[in-house]
């Protein structure tokens, strides 16, 4: 009897010892596992930041704003090349660069785009406000728009025939003859005095020939 129990105490303790290192075992395995998990997950992270460095550091280039001397060569190019005419905008924008010779150069879009803040600097100037631009850029400027206007037989667009009547209106004849077409002529960018006058006669003698 005691060696049977002996020999059961014995099988108890083996099975026991075999359990425990099952169990060791599938911990281990378990734990193996997660390790691999959090190493691929690494890896994974690691490439994809990797791949988004690239992306991040080549920011967009920054823009730089127009000097004076390319603002003007910008109003020249502007009255140089009038609307209408085929790639308007590249002819200006290699005007501009011709002329000030920047680090970069200016790319037509840059071109239109400082065109139209400064019109809009320009209206903005009319209404009240105030404008650092230079008055030969803002009043070539004015003249244009970055879809070129309708224009009639005599070259005088909508827009300018309004400037005039505008400025006929502002400036009464009581004025002195030379002092008002001066004044008139300010209040349409492009054109001269002598202009002015000229398509005033022009409408008047119009108006008189449908009577």
């Amino acid at each position: 009897a005691p060696e049977v129990v002996s020999l059961v105490k014995k099988q108890a303790e083996d099975l026991r010892s075999g359990a425990s290192q099952k169990n060791g075992e599938e911990v281990t395995d378990e734990a193996t596992s997660k390790i691999d998990n959090v190493n691929e997950k690494s890896a994974v992270k690691a490439a994809n930041g990797s791949s988004s460095t690239p992306s991040s550091s080549s920011s967009s280039k920054v823009k730089v704003p127009f000097t004076k001397e390319e603002l003007s060569a910008l109003a020249k190019g502007v009255k140089k090349f009038p609307p209408g005419g085929a790639n308007r905008w590249d002819q200006i924008a290699h005007y501009v660069n011709n002329l000030c010779r920047p680090a970069d150069p200016r790319t037509k879009e840059e071109c239109i785009e400082t065109f139209n803040q400064v019109n809009k600097t320009v209206k903005a100037q009319r209404n009240g406000g105030s404008t650092a631009v230079p008055a030969k850029t803002a009043e070539a400027a004015n003249t244009e728009t970055s879809k070129p206007p309708e224009e009639n037989s005599s070259g005088w667009s909508s827009e300018q025939d309004q400037q005039l009547q505008n400025g006929l209106a502002k400036y009464p004849a009581t004025m002195e003859k030379n002092e008002r077409w001066t004044k008139i002529a300010q209040e349409v960018p492009g054109k001269s005095k002598k202009e002015c006058v000229q398509r005033f006669k022009e409408i008047r003698n119009a108006i008189k020939a449908k009577k």
